[in-house]
């Protein structure tokens, strides 16, 4: 077979890189604050505006 190298390529490719690749530019994606809650990109998850404005003592 002709092709018969190919697996031995695209496995590892499809099974580490790609995933790597996708974890890392969803990471960069997240730590910029480019994706946002409906409240805002300054509210973070489970925490609304107005307990942000709270002072913990």
């Amino acid at each position: 077979m002709a092709a018969s190298f190919l697996p031995s390529i695209l496995v590892p490719i499809v099974g580490l890189v790609f995933p790597a690749v996708t974890m890392a530019a969803l990471f960069l994606y997240i730590e910029r604050g480019q994706a946002t809650t409906s409240d805002g990109p300054s509210t973070t998850w489970g925490q609304t505006a107005e307990d942000s404005q709270k002072e913990v003592v």
